[in-house]
């Protein structure tokens, strides 16, 4: 517990574990001590995150709760993003008997969130005041608390940044397709003309791609929802069917359960964020195209590629599994020459117009 002196408060559990002080008297008055410091604890804290040894203490034990509540009602990169902030609550007031005591001392909830996160960047610190505010939230409903202890902290500004994206040609996706020699790269990058988030292409395991009905199953996709996409590409099935075939004699059984993204020979675990961002890199190294695409794009480009084919922007709702077209307007990348090519129509409807008005005059 970090407190400014070492006095136990009222009602705190009598088995109260002191470890956070032991581990901060060896810094003394020597301030050079305080980085190795904190790399230790943050090393601790992680390793009790792990473990979830955190969970022992009463206020633990409640993150514990919700930590799993998450994890059930929406998807697991949501619950591990909570459960970082969190478990580290928990792990610096283990000596309380439970959140209404944290409830009660709202100034200890604002000293947690500066003295981890005071210098961190605004989208940093809004981020990890949700998280509080969202437990404190759940723990009120439960009526674990008698009110919300952040309605009193200000939350920081989380500014808008929108970054710029763009859509690329098809030219350039065939290229960045036909480049990759082994079958399973050509098939996952072919699987990012169907729209797919970094997450969902991780997640896919051979047994979510049906040949028979031609679809695609996506089980993690955003927000905990499931999809199901339609094959149509002709490339892409060729691709998809080739690599599942030569799985399949490799392996000598139902490769199925397997990831189509894995790290390091380990089939049964998907590959990792940093993983996955430089296999894409190595594509497009492969493919000699510049390195500053982002996968990301891939996406955009699909959402762009069918409103272009189609001009309804109500498809690429769908395509990018949108709740809002207002939403799908983002993805959308209209150049100069489509503007262009859109004031050509407007013209020949004038001249259409005036001939037509033309005509009429001359009836008269």
């Amino acid at each position: 517990m970090l407190l400014a002196d070492n006095k136990k408060r009222p009602g705190a559990a009598q088995t109260a574990r002191v470890t956070a002080q032991e581990m901060r008297l060896p810094c003394g008055n020597d301030p050079t001590y305080l980085g190795p410091l904190l790399r230790e604890l943050a090393a601790r804290a992680a390793a009790e995150m792990k473990d979830k040894s955190y969970r022992r203490s009463p206020v633990g034990e409640t993150v514990g709760q919700f930590i799993d509540s998450v994890s059930y009602a929406r998807d697991w990169k949501t619950a591990d993003s909570y459960e970082s902030v969190l478990a580290k609550l928990a792990q610096t007031h283990d000596d309380f008997a439970g959140v209404d005591e944290l409830a009660e001392q709202p100034e200890l909830l604002e000293r947690f969130l500066a003295l981890n996160w005071g210098k961190s960047a605004e989208k940093t610190r809004a981020h990890h005041w949700t998280v509080l505010n969202l437990f404190f939230k759940w723990c009120l409903k439960r009526r674990l608390v008698p009110s919300n202890p952040m309605d009193g902290i200000l939350k920081p500004r989380n500014p808008k940044t929108r970054k710029e994206r763009r859509a690329y040609g098809q030219d350039q996706i065939a290229r960045l397709i036909d480049a990759q020699p082994r079958l399973r790269d050509r098939a996952a990058l072919g699987l990012l003309r169907l729209a797919l988030r970094q997450n969902d292409l991780t997640m896919l395991q051979l047994q979510d791609i049906d040949l028979v009905l031609d679809q695609v199953h996506l089980n993690h996709a955003k927000g905990g929802q499931r999809h199901i996409l339609p094959i149509v590409f002709e490339e892409l099935r060729s691709d998809l069917a080739a690599h599942l075939a030569e799985r399949t004699l490799e392996a000598g059984v139902d490769p199925g359960a397997e990831y189509l993204l894995y790290g390091r020979e380990r089939r049964y675990q998907p590959m990792n964020r940093s993983s996955v961002h430089r296999w894409f890199k190595g594509c497009l190294q492969r493919a000699g195209l510049p390195e500053t695409i982002e996968m990301h794009e891939m996406r955009h480009t699909a959402g762009d590629h069918v409103w272009r084919s189609t001009k309804d922007i109500v498809m690429a709702q769908k395509l990018l599994r949108h709740e809002s077209p207002a939403t799908t307007f983002a993805y959308l990348h209209p150049t100069d020459d489509d503007l262009r090519a859109g004031l050509r129509v407007v013209e020949e409807a004038d001249r259409v117009f005036h001939m037509l008005r033309s005509g009429i005059r001359e009836d008269d």
